[in-house]
């Protein structure tokens, strides 16, 4: 037997009004259950173990926007999230994304918003709480893309462009220019491709021969920097042409 502290704290109306519980349990058998989870009713099932009557009845007072917001980024929020596991590919993780909700912070906000209506004997309507989350990101997708053209419209062919060292630097040598802000790195926009949010650059001056990093990938590994264009480290040298992601651009240096 260990102690396992589980402090869910939840501000009533009057907000001035703050519970914990603590627990002993085994946790071996606290464990397994919680890797069995694979649905609604069983994170239910774990909330009735941890929560006694007395401080169900108590969730039930508060409004339901008040109790997911102030237990999210209290104890349950971070017990959902750590303990049962929606940050990773647990079952209940699979049960959210054969749904289409991918995002773990949407998981746990919709498994807060379930346990309380069941609390309340109300519906859950989980489908349309999922709706809810995919309209929201569908918004986003179509704010981020309406943004990106509206960047890409101000860039022009001939223009010459400075380089932001987004994916890291080639070299101890070449950080180290940066941070003195010694080390420009430009281009010249040779063409342009609207639909991939690309730009053809011709790289006209660099700080350091080695180029610089136009991939996404961290190049540094184990105390040692990597200077070779391998599958998923792509650079760039003075003289070439590269279609390249056009954030990775900026007019001043």
């Amino acid at each position: 037997m260990i102690k396992v502290l589980y402090i869910f704290l939840i501000i009533l109306n009057s907000h001035n009004y703050i519970f914990s519980q603590e627990r002993n349990i085994e946790s071996e058998n606290f464990y397994k259950h919680i890797a069995e989870i694979r649905n609604l009713e069983d994170c239910f099932n774990i909330f009735d173990d941890c929560i006694n009557e007395e401080e169900r009845k108590k969730i039930i007072n508060i409004e339901e926007d008040d109790f997911v917001s102030t237990a999210y980024i209290m104890g349950l929020g971070s017990f959902i999230k750590n303990d049962i596991g929606v940050w990773r590919s647990t079952n209940i993780h699979l049960f959210f994304r054969e749904k289409g909700i991918f995002h773990p912070d949407d998981m746990t906000a919709i498994i807060l918003t379930s346990y309380y209506r069941y609390l309340k004997r109300k519906k859950i309507k989980l489908n349309q709480q999922i709706r809810f989350y995919k309209r929201y990101w569908k918004r986003m997708e179509k704010n981020e893309l309406e943004r990106k053209r509206s960047d890409m419209s101000f860039y022009k062919v001939k223009d010459t462009v400075y380089f932001t060292y987004n994916n890291g630097f080639i070299s101890k040598t070449q950080e180290e220019k940066y941070k003195n802000k010694s080390c420009v790195a430009k281009g010249i926009i040779r063409d342009r491709n609207k639909k991939d949010f690309l730009l053809q650059i011709e790289l006209i001056e660099v700080c350091d021969e080695k180029g610089i990093i136009i991939s996404k990938e961290n190049i540094y590994k184990k105390g040692t920097w990597i200077v070779k264009e391998t599958k998923n480290i792509k650079i760039i040298h003075e003289g070439d042409i590269r279609w390249i992601y056009f954030e990775l651009w900026n007019f001043y240096d």
